[in-house]
């Protein structure tokens, strides 16, 4: 099965995705661009703050005070967060473009988590009001999202394991030893209609779709073993 969907999910429309920039564009503008207020907006994956506004361009999103309590008003806007750090694949493309592991975020807390592995925290260094913080074990989403960022890092696993994604990383820390947290948090956290949207959306523009947003049993099918074993 693994194997299938790694076959399964590759981009189908020709050159796609191999434009950071057009993917930025694109999750801003569309498929991220989920409306607040009764007009267009974008939520901030960690903050769970919508900042109002229909452009193509993360520094349009402006936080309008703390609103997510992270001590600190990012008044330069939004920018992409990579579900997989950037710097694990040198930047390399498709990687770097694919929007399935790529969100939209507030400039503070996407670099406060940096290239930290995701986590369960105890004891926060750095915390918004929505539940994400940061902290000696690593990087905790909020709840609302817990499962987004699963999945995105399953299908990212998944579609690019036979690439270079390892670069600078210990990938056991990172990945390996985390499975049984990134399949706990799919559980407990299903897909809702924004996610469904958004895969609906990131299909229209790169050719494929996120598999463990379709179906929700895909996850525990495949197992702890085969995902470790990759």
């Amino acid at each position: 099965m693994f194997q299938f969907l790694h076959t399964n999910t590759v981009p189908s429309i020709a050159g796609m995705p191999t434009d950071y920039l057009k993917s930025k564009k694109y999750m801003f503008s569309v498929s991220d661009n989920t409306g607040c207020g009764g007009g267009p907006g974008v939520t901030c994956l960690y903050s769970q703050v919508c900042a109002k506004g229909a452009t193509e361009h993360g520094e349009d999103y402006k936080e309008n005070g703390d609103l997510n309590g992270d001590g600190f008003v990012d008044t330069d806007g939004m920018n992409a967060e990579h579900a997989w750090p950037q710097g694990f694949f040198n930047q390399a493309y498709p990687m770097r473009a694919d929007l399935h592991h790529i969100f939209p975020t507030f400039i503070k807390p996407n670099n406060t988590r940096g290239d930290s592995a995701f986590a369960v925290v105890s004891k926060a260094e750095y915390s918004t009001k929505s539940g994400t913080k940061l902290g000696a074990e690593g990087f905790e989403p909020a709840d609302a999202v817990k499962g987004d960022m699963a999945r995105a890092i399953l299908y990212f696993v998944v579609r690019y394991y036979d690439q270079n994604i390892r670069d600078g990383v210990n990938y056991k820390a990172f990945w390996t030893s985390r499975v049984p947290m990134f399949l706990d948090w799919d559980r407990r956290d299903p897909p809702d209609a924004a996610e469904k949207r958004r895969n609906d959306l990131i299909e229209k523009f790169q050719g494929n779709r996120n598999p463990f947003v379709d179906d929700v049993t895909l996850a525990g099918r495949i197992g702890l073993q085969v995902f470790q074993s990759h």
